[in-house]
């Protein structure tokens, strides 16, 4: 792998100078392990704005759980939520919402039959988080994966309480339109087992933010589709925006040609591929490595 280091970004003025967007994923890039903000990330984004560059969170997780972090920072900001699946400006108004069809979710639903018992399936609507799962194994996956840390039992209650249980034949029969579908176990042989089960149907994007789960959207709601749109309702050329990710679902974001892609140290290998530049991890604050990188190099140019 050629060198990518974030000298690149701050030897390359004019292309600094053009940025006038910054995105970033959230789990493994803007926050650390334990699903906090650093306070130097926090004063990157401040600076940010302060020069008069866009700041976006790009996330799979729905816009009420990015709320309470931006509330954190004391920051209004745009939102592409469900890897694209909805977009959100800085009032927190819907500016485009994409939903899987009703013959997609059945026919994700049926094609994992075999495999129901040791899955965690989560779907995202407007408002709930619809689960199929024994409870045992969901009350599992969320305390050593989804939220992890002695001191979390708080958070991890308040999730339980809020999943909304189903059952195959309820959400069979259901009617809510839901944005995302996300299929999740900690036997990461079984979730590569079940991706060619899931590519056979038709008009959907897979990713991963990691190694346990797929995330399932409509086509036309990935990361990258979804930054491109919201670059467009502002008048941004994709050479203007600098984005940051570190798993599989900022792919297709950090594979557009953008003026700055920037991949986390802690990210997959592919990602690294995708990326022009590598910062450093989420632990070691990266994104506020990269952000910092790039406002030294608009200084100096």
């Amino acid at each position: 792998m050629k060198e990518k280091n974030l000298e690149q970004i701050r030897r390359d003025r004019d292309r600094s100078s053009r940025i006038r967007l910054v995105a970033t994923d959230m789990d493994g890039t803007f926050l650390n392990e334990k699903s906090r903000i650093s306070r130097r990330n926090i004063r990157a984004v401040k600076r940010l704005m302060e020069e008069g560059i866009e700041f976006v969170v790009c996330t799979g997780r729905r816009i009420e759980d990015v709320t309470p972090f931006l509330d954190e920072m004391q920051v209004r900001c745009g939102v592409i939520s469900m890897n694209g699946a909805a977009l959100y400006d800085k009032e927190g108004i819907a500016r485009k919402k994409v939903v899987l069809s009703k013959e997609q979710v059945n026919s994700i639903i049926k094609s994992l039959d075999n495999w129901n018992e040791r899955l965690v399936i989560q779907l995202v609507s407007e408002k709930n988080l619809c689960v199929l799962a024994r409870e045992e194994i969901l009350e599992k996956f969320v305390i050593h994966y989804i939220m992890p840390g002695p001191d979390r039992q708080k958070e991890r209650d308040e999730l339980m309480k809020s999943y909304v249980r189903m059952t195959g034949k309820e959400l069979l029969e259901s009617t809510v339109p839901f944005y995302k579908i996300e299929i999740m176990s900690e036997d990461t042989e079984l979730i590569q087992e079940i991706r060619g089960v899931i590519d056979q149907v038709d008009g959907i994007c897979i990713g991963a933010s990691f190694a346990t789960n797929w995330e399932i959207t409509h086509k036309d709601a990935s990361k990258g589709a979804g930054l491109k749109a919201y670059g467009e309702t502002k008048g941004y050329e994709l050479s203007q925006i600098m984005a940051l990710g570190d798993g599989g679902n900022d792919e297709t974001m950090l594979s557009l040609p953008l003026g700055w892609s920037v991949a986390m140290e802690n990210g997959t290998d592919k990602i690294k591929e995708a990326a022009q530049v590598i910062t450093g991890s989420n632990e070691k604050d990266g994104f506020a490595q990269a952000v910092e990188a790039l406002l030294e190099s608009r200084r100096l140019g």
